[in-house]
């Protein structure tokens, strides 16, 4: 688990891998899963799935936490994601 490992080590507050549900790995601010499935295939070497949304209405919510709003620390958010398409830049009339 080489990537949790290393995010881990370097002190993070919160950690969702999304592998089966979105609970935090690390802290306590779970999210909750408004339709997304947990049916995608393994995109990085820790997870064994991936969260799948159907790009409307699929999200997963957090409730509102005072550890990831200080505006006075800085924060790192980093994911991995994979596309099936990529939607072209409309056309002008």
């Amino acid at each position: 688990m080489a990537y949790r490992d290393d995010i881990i080590a370097l002190g993070a507050n919160h950690l969702w891998p999304c592998d089966g549900n979105v609970n935090d790995f690390i802290g306590s601010l779970n999210y909750v899963n408004t339709g997304g499935a947990f049916s995608g295939p393994q995109i990085c070497e820790d997870a064994t799935s991936s969260y799948v949304t159907n790009g409307t209405n699929d999200s997963a919510l957090a409730a509102s936490d005072p550890s990831v709003q200080d505006v006075t620390v800085d924060y790192c958010y980093a994911l991995w994601f994979l596309t099936t398409a990529i939607q072209k830049t409309p056309n002008r009339f």
